[in-house]
């Protein structure tokens, strides 16, 4: 993600205290729109893992004409990306695993029912679960990483291992991304490669590494999509504080805030839906091993199912900026105002499946009719409650429309 885009985008943290209370000081404001810290290294550790697939698949391609299997340098690279995805994995975790927190309701209580209380325990054991894969994956990328460069090696025995458990614990947890699935076939491929190298099997080590680089490649474009959903869900965030914003300047309030908000959104909504066809593309094309033809016909059998979300996204982001064009329009009176927030409104609620963008949507409808009716304070409360129903929302933006 550009750095400019970066520095503006922020990602809501979840309100502290009765929801009720609107009077929000500056510092209130800043604490729900806090950045995500640590954010800027996902798209780092996305393109590590892009950059280390390409110098695998050079290295498989000279394996033939070389006297040996020896590929180290490419795979200390990878050694270093799953290091660095390893890290970012715990940042995503909301995104990764499917079940977010039972509440602390049930905390406080002085005898938390027994339905509580084993909530609370699937989900501390599942997050433990969750950081002992990710404590494997780093292991592995160290193991890598301390490879000789101008030896001739290959993987430590317990690398391909490490990788293939840890990513079929993050299958095993409900990974909703699909990096558990390409990392538990980047250990097989590793595997696998460690074996052939042994045998002098140049072109069994050669098919393992292009196996092992389109893998590592898939990874780091989940990574990537992963950064864009984030991307996607704080520019929502940036819609609901520009409604908040809105809901201060009324009767005559501006609607740039809200416009660079929808402009970011429909942004990120291309960059995921570009990066998931290129992960439809290496899937449809995921070279056949006759070791695994049963992995080789999932990939290519879910490939089609990657490029119809990316195009449904694809259709969704030119309606968002039609929304953003119509907001962007010149505003004269009260009624022209009160008109342009219940037709944009209206036009936002059914561009999109999104929670963020239809309750904006609902919101400024709803607020234009007040308007209208010269019912200002009740337009800015709606407003206001649009702001805390978007920012109350925990979880990030899942899934295709």
């Amino acid at each position: 993600m550009p750095k400019l885009i970066l520095s503006v985008l922020v990602m809501s943290c979840f309100l502290i205290g009765p929801v009720s209370a609107y009077a929000f000081a500056d510092n209130q404001l800043e604490s729900l729109l806090a950045p995500l810290p640590g954010r800027e290294k996902i798209p780092d550790a996305a393109d590590a893992l892009i950059t280390s697939a390409g110098e695998i698949s050079r290295a498989a391609d000279q394996i033939k004409a070389s006297p040996s299997c020896a590929m180290n340098r490419a795979l200390i690279g990878l050694g270093a990306a799953l290091q660095d995805a390893s890290d970012v994995l715990k940042l995503l975790e909301p995104l990764v695993l499917p079940k977010t927190s039972p509440g602390l309701g049930a905390l406080v209580k002085p005898k938390p029912t027994p339905a509580e209380a084993a909530a609370w325990q699937e989900f501390f054991h599942r997050r433990i679960d969750f950081r002992s894969a990710l404590a494997r994956l780093a292991r592995a990328g160290q193991s890598l990483a301390a490879l000789d460069p101008i030896g001739s090696t290959g993987p430590p025995t317990e690398a391909g291992p490490l990788i293939k458990n840890a990513g079929k614990s993050l299958v095993d947890l409900g990974d909703e991304t699909g990096i558990g699935r390409h990392l538990d076939l980047a250990g097989s491929a590793v595997e696998a490669f460690r074996i052939a190298a042994l045998a002098f099997d140049k072109t069994g080590c050669a098919r393992f590494a292009r196996l092992m680089g389109q893998t590592a490649e898939l990874a780091g474009l989940t990574l990537r999509s992963a950064d864009y959903t984030v991307w996607q869900s704080d520019a929502a965030k940036l819609v609901g504080g520009s409604l908040f914003d809105m809901s201060q300047h009324l009767p005559a309030p501006s609607f740039d805030s809200l416009v660079n908000a929808l402009d970011l959104y429909a942004q990120a909504v291309v960059q995921r839906a570009q990066t998931e066809r290129r992960q439809s593309e290496i899937a449809s094309h995921l070279d056949a091993l006759p070791e695994w033809p049963s992995i080789t016909a999932y990939y290519r059998k879910a490939a089609p199912f990657v490029t119809r979300a990316a195009a449904q996204m694809e259709a969704v982001a030119p309606r968002i900026s039609e929304v953003r064009t119509r907001l962007s329009g010149p505003v004269a009176g009260q009624k022209n105002l009160a008109s342009l927030m219940r037709t944009g409104g209206a036009a936002l609620e059914n561009a999109t499946p999104w929670f963020a963008l239809q309750a904006a949507g609902k919101a400024l409808t709803r607020a234009g009719d007040l308007l209208a009716n010269g019912q200002t304070q009740a337009a800015s409360q709606v407003l206001k409650d649009a702001f805390v129903e978007i920012s109350r929302e925990r979880s990030l933006i899942l899934g295709s429309p």
